[in-house]
Protein backbone atom coordinates (compact mmCIF):
# COMPACT_ATOMS: atom_id res chain seq x y z
CA UNK A 1 0.00 0.00 0.00
CA UNK A 2 1.40 2.93 -1.05
CA UNK A 3 1.04 6.57 0.87
CA UNK A 4 -0.22 10.15 0.03
CA UNK A 5 3.09 11.42 0.05
CA UNK A 6 4.11 8.41 -2.15
CA UNK A 7 1.53 8.96 -4.87
CA UNK A 8 2.07 13.06 -4.95
CA UNK A 9 5.29 11.99 -5.41
CA UNK A 10 4.18 10.24 -8.66
CA UNK A 11 1.92 12.34 -9.79
CA UNK A 12 4.56 15.43 -9.53
CA UNK A 13 6.73 13.17 -11.76
CA UNK A 14 4.37 13.09 -14.61
CA UNK A 15 3.31 16.54 -14.61
CA UNK A 16 2.53 19.74 -13.13
CA UNK A 17 -0.29 20.09 -9.91
CA UNK A 18 -1.44 23.18 -7.67
CA UNK A 19 -1.99 22.48 -4.08
CA UNK A 20 -5.53 23.05 -4.82
CA UNK A 21 -5.06 20.40 -7.21
CA UNK A 22 -3.68 18.53 -4.47
CA UNK A 23 -5.84 18.85 -1.75
CA UNK A 24 -8.78 17.63 -4.26
CA UNK A 25 -7.56 14.74 -5.45
CA UNK A 26 -6.64 13.67 -1.81
CA UNK A 27 -9.73 15.22 0.05
CA UNK A 28 -7.38 16.85 2.63
CA UNK A 29 -7.01 20.45 3.71
CA UNK A 30 -4.37 22.38 1.04
CA UNK A 31 -2.07 22.68 4.53
CA UNK A 32 -2.08 19.15 4.45
CA UNK A 33 -0.53 18.90 1.30
CA UNK A 34 1.81 21.91 2.28
CA UNK A 35 3.16 19.66 4.66
CA UNK A 36 3.62 16.58 2.74
CA UNK A 37 5.70 19.11 0.17
CA UNK A 38 7.84 19.89 2.99
CA UNK A 39 8.57 16.44 3.70
CA UNK A 40 8.70 15.46 -0.11
CA UNK A 41 11.52 18.25 -0.30
CA UNK A 42 13.74 16.82 2.05
CA UNK A 43 13.64 13.24 1.06
CA UNK A 44 13.66 13.75 -3.15
CA UNK A 45 17.10 15.62 -2.69
CA UNK A 46 19.00 12.16 -1.66
CA UNK A 47 16.86 10.44 -4.00
CA UNK A 48 18.48 13.27 -7.05
CA UNK A 49 14.87 15.04 -7.24
CA UNK A 50 14.67 18.95 -7.41
CA UNK A 51 10.87 20.48 -7.03
CA UNK A 52 9.89 22.81 -10.00
CA UNK A 53 8.26 25.39 -9.73
CA UNK A 54 5.92 27.96 -11.99
CA UNK A 55 5.26 31.67 -11.07
CA UNK A 56 1.96 32.84 -9.85
CA UNK A 57 0.36 35.04 -12.44
CA UNK A 58 -2.63 38.06 -11.60
CA UNK A 59 -5.22 38.26 -13.53
CA UNK A 60 -6.17 41.41 -11.89
CA UNK A 61 -3.04 43.50 -12.13
CA UNK A 62 -0.58 41.13 -14.25
CA UNK A 63 2.27 40.52 -11.44
CA UNK A 64 4.39 37.39 -11.94
CA UNK A 65 6.36 36.47 -9.13
CA UNK A 66 8.13 32.99 -8.04
CA UNK A 67 7.00 32.03 -4.51
CA UNK A 68 9.13 32.27 -2.05
CA UNK A 69 9.15 28.35 0.05
CA UNK A 70 6.01 26.34 0.19
CA UNK A 71 2.95 27.80 1.54
CA UNK A 72 -0.39 27.92 0.30
CA UNK A 73 -1.26 31.35 -2.07
CA UNK A 74 -4.53 32.48 -1.99
CA UNK A 75 -4.08 36.13 -3.14
CA UNK A 76 -1.41 38.09 -5.18
CA UNK A 77 1.16 40.05 -3.09
CA UNK A 78 0.82 43.01 -5.16
CA UNK A 79 -2.84 44.04 -5.09
CA UNK A 80 -4.33 41.49 -3.06
CA UNK A 81 -6.79 39.74 -5.61
CA UNK A 82 -7.61 36.07 -5.30
CA UNK A 83 -8.21 36.14 -8.80
CA UNK A 84 -4.43 34.57 -9.61
CA UNK A 85 -2.99 31.13 -11.14
CA UNK A 86 -1.24 29.45 -8.36
CA UNK A 87 1.58 28.23 -8.75
CA UNK A 88 2.29 24.52 -9.75
CA UNK A 89 5.14 22.14 -8.79
CA UNK A 90 6.84 19.71 -10.63
CA UNK A 91 9.47 16.91 -9.26
CA UNK A 92 12.37 17.00 -12.09
CA UNK A 93 15.66 14.46 -12.05
CA UNK A 94 18.82 16.42 -11.36
CA UNK A 95 21.70 15.85 -13.57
Amino acid sequence: MTTRREKIEELLLEGYYSVPELAKTFGVRPSIIVEDLKHLLHSLKVKGYHLRTTQIVCYKCGRRTHPRGLHYISRCPECGSTHIERPRYHLEKIL
